[in-house]
């Protein structure tokens, strides 16, 4: 499996990733959000760790590594300036704890994307061409 080179689907994957900002943006927007209960403590803090981690890390690799701190940054501003319009939504409110986990999350996405899960997409498209998938 060769798992060296840049990524065949490098539009798709970006697109997606794109798309997954403009997701977080509208959950972190809307007023209508399901209320799921998972029975976990901080379970907001948690998922706010988890969208971010998730972004940074999926950055990571569908972009250069001489951009990875631009999007670092972009990420954590992003995680910022949402708070502050919560606060200006009206069903939703302002929390620096919010942004504490947002930018924990980007740290957390940055740290995974420089172990062997920063190449999954890579190995991703290595399984579907040893599969003969487009």
């Amino acid at each position: 499996m060769k798992l060296m080179g840049h990524l065949q689907f490098i539009w798709f994957w970006r697109f997606l990733g794109w798309l997954l900002v403009a997701v977080v943006v509208y959950l972190s927007l809307t007023s209508s959000l399901p209320d799921v209960k998972l029975g976990i403590q901080d379970q907001d803090k948690l998922g706010h760790f988890t969208a971010y981690a998730l972004l940074a890390w999926w950055f990571s690799q569908t972009y250069p590594a001489r951009l990875h701190g631009f999007f670092g940054l972009f990420l954590a501003l992003l995680g910022i300036a949402l708070e502050f319009l919560q606060d200006l939504v009206g069903d939703r409110y302002f929390e620096y704890g919010d942004m504490l986990a947002n930018m924990l999350g980007v740290v957390g996405g940055c740290l995974l994307a420089r172990t062997p899960a920063g190449t999954a997409l890579r190995r991703l498209e290595c399984f579907w061409e040893a599969r003969g998938a487009p």
